[in-house]
């Protein structure tokens, strides 16, 4: 398959902001606006496999070599960091060889593999904020707490920590679901850029599978997000909420459904 053609693919199925850069014969580096939380850009190579005829998507070792920064090598390879690591690479059918993360192409769905190899080193790098989150905010608390109150208001049922039928993976989760008579409402809670950009691939999935829905995106801080990343969340949510402090927003927002 010609590059311009599996560059049409990428820039369909991901972002149009998607470039590839040839580095040599069968192999290309895919430039993405998709960052790790310092700015550093995600690495990810798609390169032929002679051996197996394939081609695949890789980040040649880097995503663990940039974990390593912030965190011990042993710390992600062992306790609940590896059990959310292997959880998903199963998840999204990723591959791992002496640190190399990689994807082969199959059936020659570039756009879907490359979708699913970015969800997979986004949601690795979270490991880096399992204790921050753990201790440095009641913010889900918190907005459970807000959604439950004004639901129950409204005499309306909502879920937590939701998974839509088509999600057979569970790859997808929904801080809260809220049931009304035409359409769901999928409410995100986001106190993170990597929440917010697992949040906007949520969606796009979401909208790729048919379904009829509101979205909803209450942030701890708006402002805390980078802009970059706020716009592409901005692209496929509905409507959002800046901080807990408006969460009367979201009340004045039910009243016109």
């Amino acid at each position: 398959m010609e590059s311009k053609t599996i560059l049409k693919e990428f820039r369909e199925k991901v972002s149009e902001k998607i470039n590839l850069k040839e580095k040599g014969i069968g192999r290309y580096l895919v430039i993405t606006p998709f960052l790790f939380e310092d700015g550093d850009n995600l690495v990810i190579i798609l390169k032929h496999d002679k051996k197996q005829n394939k081609w695949k998507l890789t980040d040649e070792g880097h995503t663990f070599m940039h974990l390593s920064y912030f965190m011990d090598i042993k710390d992600f390879q062992r306790g609940t960091r590896q059990e959310i690591i292997n959880n998903c690479k199963m998840m999204f059918g990723v591959d791992e060889k002496e640190g190399e993360l990689f994807l082969y192409v199959s059936d020659g769905k570039f756009g879907d593999s490359l979708f699913d190899f970015v969800q997979s080193l986004l949601k690795i790098t979270d490991i880096t904020f399992l204790e921050r989150e753990r201790t440095a905010t009641t913010f889900f608390e918190d907005f459970k707490s807000s959604i439950y109150q004004i639901t129950k208001k409204r005499k309306l049922k909502v879920e937590f920590d939701y998974y839509a039928d088509k999600d057979k993976r569970r790859a997808y989760p929904i801080d809260a679901r809220i049931k009304l008579e035409k359409k769901e409402i999928f409410i995100f809670a986001i106190n993170s850029d990597n929440k917010c950009l697992n949040s906007a691939f949520s969606l796009l999935m979401f909208e790729k599978w048919g379904m009829n829905f509101g979205s909803i995106g209450v942030f701890e801080d708006q402002t805390e997000i980078s802009r970059s990343v706020l716009a592409k969340f901005s692209d496929v949510c509905e409507k959002q909420i800046t901080s807990l402090d408006q969460i009367n927003r979201f009340d004045r927002y039910l009243e016109n459904k």
